[in-house]
């Protein structure tokens, strides 16, 4: 048989068009989505899914065939939308544009544009700034795909993508590969694929993140926090205490860590955060708002646990 992951990539490359008036709807929403470039990006962007969409609406029987991963385009999801999957109930918190939970090496995403993903193989995943893309780590590269699923880059790596942190502003993505010795290496890459670069070898397996402003990148490394600023190409040792670090748990998210939940997994926005907690063989994620009287903490997925780091990411 096979392997699935080709029987996947074939189907979504030879994807039928969608209806003209399909195609047209799509267009217009994928164009309402796009943030302006930021100027450092010189001009250079990430070609718009809006094709790509409208070629999945055609044919999410395709993919839904394969019996391995599950893709949904449809109307506008609302903050406070039904979760989409009864299989995963995921559903996207209050003032979020996207959020993606990847669990037992299977991805599971919601956006604001109606677009599902239940079931993708992927050893690392995160969602773009207004969630118009997603990077994924699969077999040896990382790719980044329009939320529909066609493929917008693809930058081969030395060994698996473990981890990937992309810059609230997108002109860089951080991410962590196995080098065939063991090591981890941490790298930086562009947001449209240019200029990939190694920054440090030898770093901890916890996910890199970025500062809110996105000129730094924190790391772990010797038992400490190292500070990468991509502009310049310095490394400083020193950083914060890690990226949950300061922020206020929901009273919900404190109570289930005291009965004795194990946090595995954490992302955040200036709105929100979201807390992926496992205990008695059980997984869940807790969205909770970082300002006061944003709202009160919310379940946003419960599901069976899968074994190692779960990898949650908001926008």
């Amino acid at each position: 048989m096979p392997d699935l992951d080709d029987r996947i990539g074939r189907a979504l490359r030879g994807l039928p068009d969608a209806a003209p008036n399909v195609r047209e709807r799509v267009a217009r929403r994928a164009g309402d989505l796009a943030p302006s470039p930021p100027r450092s990006m010189r001009g250079r962007r990430l070609a718009l899914a809006g094709v790509a969409a409208a070629a999945v609406i055609g044919t999410g029987a395709a993919l839904a065939g394969t019996g391995a991963i599950h893709v949904t385009v449809g109307s506008r999801t609302q903050p406070d939308a039904r979760p989409a999957s009864p299989q995963t109930g995921l559903s996207l918190p209050p003032r979020a544009h996207g959020i993606a939970v990847l669990a037992g090496g299977r991805l599971h995403l919601r956006t604001t544009g109606g677009v599902g993903i239940d079931g993708l193989r992927a050893t690392a995943a995160e969602i773009s700034p207004n969630a118009l893309y997603v990077a994924l780590g699969q077999r040896r590269s990382l790719t980044v795909l329009s939320p529909s699923g066609r493929r917008a880059w693809t930058q081969a790596t030395a060994g698996p993508v473990v981890a990937v942190s992309w810059a609230p502003y997108p002109v860089w993505i951080g991410y962590l590969v196995i080098l065939p010795d063991g090591r981890v290496q941490l790298r930086v890459i562009e947001g449209d694929g240019d200029h990939d670069r190694p920054v440090a070898t030898g770093v901890a397996r916890s996910r890199p993140y970025w500062s809110q402003d996105g000129t730094r990148l924190y790391f772990a490394q010797d038992g400490g926090w190292m500070t990468h600023t991509p502009s310049v190409g310095r490394t400083d040792r020193g950083g914060p205490c890690g990226e949950s670090c300061g922020v206020a748990e929901p009273d919900r998210v404190r109570q289930l860590r005291r009965e004795g939940a194990e946090q595995v997994g954490f992302s955040r926005t200036t709105d929100g955060a979201i807390w992926a907690l496992r205990r008695n063989g059980a997984m869940e994620v807790w969205w909770g708002p970082t300002r006061p009287g944003g709202g009160k903490a919310l379940l946003v997925m419960r599901g069976t646990s899968a074994p190692g780091r779960v990898q949650v990411s908001l926008r």
